[in-house]
């Protein structure tokens, strides 16, 4: 998609979450590496909120890897923090304060006040913007009537008064091309990238077998991620009733499900639910894993967990709503529609089968440069 060096632009990215939020999902790391990317050829300045960042100061703008970030506080940290609804009341007067200083503005996510505001603002000031969702566009993406009533009142109109979208892949370009508040079916595809992450305290194999009890000997299945009704956690924990010689561990913060998925763990001994751990033990977990499953449920953006398994050796068993249809393509893994049952199954297939080497896709197929390329190409479209 790109086409060369773009000029230097001032670029504004609005996201609910960004760097040190990384309990919030994967739009923190997305809009954390492309804009640290992006700030080395523009001048580039983030409005976010304080959510899972109590240590950020939120009276003024705050350098973070050379990019300008402001941390809006929360009226509310509670419902920022465990229902994922921003409330960032301080956003307002610096929004009307600096909206005209930018050339284009990326919001990360449309149902939110904050999305609203800065859309609204950028509508006003004749400055466009571009709306990518994440995997958040179907109204039945989390909590279904709310995001019908959001949409009601004002999330269809900040779709349709967008200059340009950007999809992660075909599916979320086909659902973007085919909305009613669509103006234009020009969608762009700009997908996740990845990073090798930097280990600056690794946990050794001992360490990580004695903190989470799994049997060193037995293989194992892992989910990184949500613990949330629509991530299909529970069919994940349900299927070790049907692989009782594997060890499920499960990592993440929770999000409404983690109390029932503790009562059905209970019974199971080769179960364990960790929540959410420290950066240095997830990573352990990757390494240690035989396979990672992602059973969710509703659509998905291209989650940045599948990607990290994969760049440390696991084969991954995903659900078609995952959106990861590569897995196939590549050899590196299963789509499976089913239940409990048919995970099991899957998980035994590609644990004991040969699967084709997981980390050179990730490294010549998810690239952060070239996503940033093509950003920077769309961007350049968009104010012409």
């Amino acid at each position: 998609m790109s086409d060369g060096p773009t000029a230097a632009l001032d670029v504004l990215h609005v996201t609910n979450w960004y760097a040190g939020a990384w309990e919030s999902g994967g739009v923190a790391r997305y809009s954390y590496e492309v804009t640290r990317r992006l700030a080395a050829s523009h001048d580039v300045t983030v409005f976010t909120t304080d959510a899972f960042r109590t240590d950020t100061p939120t009276e003024r703008p705050t350098d973070v890897d050379g990019v300008e970030t402001y941390y809006f506080r929360n009226a509310s940290t509670w419902l920022a923090e465990n229902l994922l609804i921003p409330t960032p009341y301080e956003l307002l007067a610096t929004l009307w304060r600096r909206i005209d200083d930018f050339d284009v503005v990326h919001i990360h996510e449309h149902r939110s006040p904050t999305a609203a505001a800065v859309a609204r603002a950028a509508r006003r000031a004749g400055v466009p913007y571009l709306i990518q969702p994440h995997g958040s566009l179907p109204s039945d993406t989390g909590r279904r009537r709310l995001n019908q009533l959001f949409d009601h009142i004002v999330g269809d109109r900040i779709l349709q008064d967008a200059a340009g979208y950007l999809a992660l892949h075909e599916t979320e370009a086909e659902q973007l091309a085919a909305h009613p508040s669509m103006r234009t079916t020009a969608v762009e595809i700009v997908g996740n990238g990845f990073a090798p992450p930097t280990e600056t305290d690794p946990e050794s194999a001992a360490d990580f077998r004695a903190a989470t009890g799994i049997d060193p000997d037995a293989p194992t299945a892992l989910y990184v991620g949500r613990l949330a009704e629509r991530k299909g956690v529970d069919e994940l924990v349900r299927a070790a009733d049907h692989r009782p010689d594997y060890e499920f561990l499960v990592i993440g913060p929770d999000h409404g499900l983690g109390d029932e998925l503790v009562t059905l763990a209970a019974d199971r001994d080769n179960v364990h639910i960790l929540g959410f751990v420290p950066e240095n033990r997830k990573l352990a977990a990757y390494r240690h894993a035989d396979a990672f499953v992602l059973p969710t449920r509703t659509g998905e953006g291209l989650p940045t967990a599948v990607l990290e398994a994969l760049y440390y050796g696991c084969p991954v068993v995903a659900t078609p709503e995952a959106n990861v249809g590569f897995l196939t393509d590549y050899g590196v893994g299963r789509i499976v529609r089913g239940d409990a049952t048919a995970f099991a199954a899957a998980v035994e297939t590609v644990v004991e089968s040969e699967t084709a080497a997981t980390r050179p896709v990730i490294e010549q197929e998810f690239s952060w440069d070239g996503i940033v390329a093509d950003l920077e190409a769309v961007y350049a479209d968009v104010i012409e």
